[in-house]
């Protein structure tokens, strides 16, 4: 991970970088649906999200889940967001509170000149 972060900081794509890192060390963003008719749609919405950053993968579906997330919830819309792609509001919030922690590492060691103010 620290690599991924070095690296991030120097293509200065921090802020993706550092979602993804968190997403790493946490549980899955996406819900399980309880009735197996609605799998094709959670899958679906997956691929929509992923669409949004023009590839269509596990990773980059988590970066744009976590960008609209944010969104949503700016503009008071965060449980429809979650409902209609079957994101965890409770990690979202979790992974933003972890992304904050490590921006703030590393800003204490040294980063501070390079280190996109993303989180705040």
């Amino acid at each position: 991970m620290s690599k991924m972060l070095f690296f991030a900081i120097m293509m200065n794509c921090l802020d993706p970088t550092l979602t993804l890192a968190c997403a790493f060390d946490y549980r899955d963003q996406f819900t399980l649906p309880m009735l197996s008719n609605e799998n094709k749609r959670a899958t679906a919405a997956k691929f929509e999200l992923a669409s949004f950053v023009w590839w269509a993968s596990h990773q980059l579906a988590v970066i744009a889940a976590f960008e609209c997330w944010r969104n949503a919830k700016q503009r008071g819309q965060e449980a429809r967001f979650c409902s209609q792609y079957f994101v965890s509001s409770s990690i979202m919030n979790m992974l933003l509170g972890m992304g904050k922690q490590l921006q703030t590492q590393l800003v204490r060691n040294g980063s501070r000149s390079t280190v996109f103010f993303y989180f705040f």
